[in-house]
């Protein structure tokens, strides 16, 4: 394999239809969904969205670090199937020690995100403090490089949640693939001083 197209990882997965992808990520690969790769519901099998976050997440500390290891766990959140194509894994590296890596990666169907950026607006139509459709939304402008639009949906689901662990890291997420890293530690905003019932 040459230095454009970099080896999944053995013989029998450089099979697969694969392409790895220049952007403001660390890392991207993504792969286009045939047949033989979907379960009996017309989904990707999750073996293969683990497959790409592992490579991808490896290609981003090895981009970032220059150096090639072994991963040791995966950690992996299902939100919606993949069906559409192609399905695209984008790495960054969060951070590194003499030792181990960790890196954040996120899986898409980039065929269906149009579709899904469509259908969350109509959900916010009828509802527009529903705090799932917020996070969603930013993601899926987040993938498709519109950072202003994805900051603004995952500020908003910060506010809607209560400043809540998911939505803060997303927010900060966002802030630093869209080079505001600066940003970063802002996302959080004033505490509100906790009271407790007399």
């Amino acid at each position: 394999m040459d230095r454009f197209q970099p080896s999944l990882g053995n013989a029998y997965f450089n099979q697969l239809s694969y392409r790895f992808l220049e952007g403001d990520a660390d890392a991207t690969v993504e792969i286009d969904i045939t047949d033989d790769l979907r379960g009996p519901t017309g989904a990707v099998h999750a073996g293969i969205t683990l497959l790409l976050a592992d490579v991808a997440g490896s290609m981003a500390i090895a981009v970032r670090t220059e150096r090639v290891g072994a991963t040791a766990s995966v950690s992996v959140h299902c939100l919606a199937a993949a069906k559409v194509g192609p399905l695209r894994a984008t790495a960054t590296m969060l951070r590194a020690s003499k030792n181990t890596a960790l890196a954040d990666v996120r899986v898409v169907d980039a065929g269906n995100n149009d579709r899904a950026i469509a259908q969350f607006q109509r959900t916010l139509d009828l509802d527009q403090s529903f705090v799932y459709t917020h996070w969603q939304l930013g993601l899926a402008y987040e993938e498709k490089g519109m950072y202003e639009e994805a900051i603004s949906h995952h500020r908003k689901a910060v506010e809607l949640s209560g400043e809540s662990t998911l939505t803060l890291a997303l927010l900060t997420h966002a802030y630093a693939v869209s080079g505001q890293k600066g940003e970063a530690g802002q996302s959080r905003g004033p505490r509100r001083p906790r009271t407790r019932p007399a």
